[in-house]
């Protein structure tokens, strides 16, 4: 029964240091995850996210090549490990590899909606992946009105509109919420 216990308290300081993550509050996330990672040295995934956030901290990864095999390593067990792919993106943006951060950004957003940050980083890199032939991006003044007979919506004071001519649905998951150009499929 004491094990149980001892667990929860451990995965108690986990839950609080990603909540105070999440809230940007780095320096006391990272306090909650150095704790967890004492009390369980074993639990990788308590180290991935005190090496990232103590990157945050710091502006840069400690050891990014530990962090790069222990994101891989996770990222390999679990495929839908977003938040390995999130850190790998980092890693990839420290060093300088663009092409490497595009693709690990892409997965872990792709995987978790929720890493906007994910989302983010891919406008900063110039959303190379996410606009593909088969996506028509525009951007119209919010003031424009919009075709009859469209739908319209209005993300970010960019009027976005979809016609009869265009299939589909605005996304603004994938690319509206992050930048001044919205996505229409």
């Amino acid at each position: 029964m004491d094990d149980i216990v001892e667990f929860s308290g451990i995965e108690d300081a986990f839950q609080a240091g990603k909540r105070l993550f999440a809230e940007g509050k780095l320096d006391k996330a990272h306090e909650k995850l150095v704790l967890a990672c004492v009390r369980a040295p074993q639990m990788e995934l308590y180290r991935l996210y005190e090496q990232f956030v103590a990157s945050r901290v710091q502006g840069k990864f400690a050891d990014a090549g530990e962090t790069r095999a222990l994101a891989g390593k996770l990222a390999r067990e679990e495929a839908t490990s977003a938040f390995a792919s999130y850190v790998l993106g980092y890693v990839g943006l420290e060093d300088g590899d663009r092409d490497a951060a595009t693709k690990h950004f892409d997965n872990a957003y792709r995987l978790d909606r929720s890493l906007l940050d994910a989302g983010r980083q891919l406008r900063k890199l110039g959303l190379g992946a996410k606009i593909t032939p088969t996506t028509v991006a525009f951007r119209v003044p919010a003031r424009q009105k919009a075709p009859s007979r469209s739908r319209a919506f209005v993300l970010f004071g960019v009027l976005a509109f979809v016609t009869a001519g265009a299939v589909g649905y605005v996304s603004a998951a994938r690319a509206g919420m992050f930048s001044d150009y919205v996505e229409v499929r």
